[in-house]
């Protein structure tokens, strides 16, 4: 995880942050991973138990190691396990890299370039900029941000939660429910 972290913060590799800016967000605001074995045991510690950690209200993401290795642990292959690349000859989704892409565009990226990247949703700590987004056009996740825009034309509308059917002219679509 800190490893792909790194790459995304300092995607050519010479040493220095892509985006200082970015960079310095993630760091103020004191996001964090939290790993665990199975979803199930994050799920529950990070919604009753992130109240003993030194600061409560920073963003927290979550990863489980069997979403990478479900052949490890006895559970049934998913298309994220390792083993899903023997059995249908595609290589896995990499859940660690969804994850951490999440802590940088969602802390980092919506926090300092809000009118492009703001998804809607409000943290605990926003950044000066992202109050000052939210104070000129309001609340919420219709036209959010440059991205929210563009993700509501691709979809074919704004969607307050995932139709069971999407419009004809949608060119992308979502058929699984992560629970958000």
């Amino acid at each position: 995880m800190a490893n792909v972290l790194a790459q995304w913060i300092d995607n050519d590799e010479d040493g220095t942050p892509d985006n200082p800016a970015v960079l310095a967000e993630i760091v103020r605001q004191k996001s964090r991973m939290i790993l665990g074995v199975t979803f199930d045991q994050i799920g529950p510690w990070h919604e009753n138990s992130q109240g003993m950690l030194k600061y409560v209200h920073a963003p927290t993401y979550g990863l489980d190691v069997t979403t990478i290795n479900h052949n490890w642990y006895g559970l049934p292959l998913s298309e994220y396990s390792q083993d899903h690349y023997r059995t249908e000859g595609l290589f896995p989704p990499d859940a660690t890299t969804e994850e951490t892409f999440h802590l940088i565009t969602d802390i980092g990226y919506a926090n300092v370039y809000p009118s492009t990247f703001w998804h809607g949703e409000v943290g605990d700590n926003p950044s000066e900029a992202l109050r000052s987004h939210i104070a000129n056009r309001g609340e919420g996740q219709k036209d959010a941000s440059l991205l929210t825009v563009a993700m509501d034309n691709a979809r074919g509308g704004y969607f307050k939660h995932m139709p069971k059917q999407y419009p004809d002219n949608a060119w992308y679509t979502r058929s699984d429910d992560c629970g958000v």
